[in-house]
């Protein structure tokens, strides 16, 4: 008798094998036949979309300075408890802190720090720090990151859409929206919470975020 194994998979190549009168080389070639008609179709993979290079959406490949792209799932994976943890793995992007007891400042990008790197949250600039000696300090760096959805970072300057403070680069911030923690809610009730390990001072780090949604309105709270 003769057997032949027909080898197809699911992107419609196909190859048929004469095994001839040979049982033992049948039963040889089935797991291959099996492999080949299980075999995963191939994964359709989407571009980062980012706007912070142009202040429209695009492609993040297509843009023609360096940009990077921190989603929320990424602040939760490194366990990110503020703006020097979100950066601490962007090449040339650091947070750093005041000497005294004022915290962390801003950002710094390539050298440069202060007002001369641009930063926005939800397309509203943040206002520039200022420091009275060493009694009053406003700095930049109040910024819960439990809150935000994503951050984008242009290295490189950027006055041209950003005025003069973006002549180092550009940090934009994206908080969550209510349609965010509502889209596994089982209600109109969306809640987020965090628990982070001890900090650098001792402290324990808890923040929390509920939305509420009501015919055409939502709202959204945290802490």
């Amino acid at each position: 008798m003769t057997h032949i194994i027909d080898l197809s998979s699911p992107r419609g190549q196909s190859d048929r094998i004469d095994t001839g009168s040979t049982p033992m080389l049948t039963m040889m070639l089935l797991p291959l036949a099996l492999a080949a008609a299980i075999e995963e179709p191939p994964t359709k993979r989407f571009d980062a979309v980012v706007s912070v290079a142009s202040r429209s959406a695009q492609p993040a490949r297509e843009v023609a300075g360096t940009v990077s792209l921190i989603e929320r799932d990424r602040l939760d994976q490194t366990l990110v408890q503020d703006l020097a943890d979100a950066v601490r793995y962007e090449p040339g992007v650091s947070a750093p802190e005041d000497a005294s007891r004022f915290g962390i400042q801003g950002f710094a990008i390539r050298g440069l720090s202060g007002n001369r790197v641009g930063m926005e949250i939800d397309g509203v600039p943040v206002a520039d720090g200022f420091a009275i000696g060493s009694f009053s300090n406003a700095s930049r760096g109040a910024i819960e990151t439990a809150f935000l959805s994503r951050m984008e970072i242009l290295r490189g300057p950027a006055s041209t859409l950003y005025g003069s403070d973006a002549l180092a680069g550009v940090v934009s911030m994206r908080t969550l929206t209510p349609e965010e923690l509502l889209a596994n809610a089982q209600g109109d009730i969306g809640m987020r919470a965090e628990t982070n390990a001890l900090t650098r001072d001792g402290s324990v780090a808890v923040s929390g975020l509920s939305a509420w949604r009501g015919g055409r309105f939502e709202v959204l709270a945290g802490m």
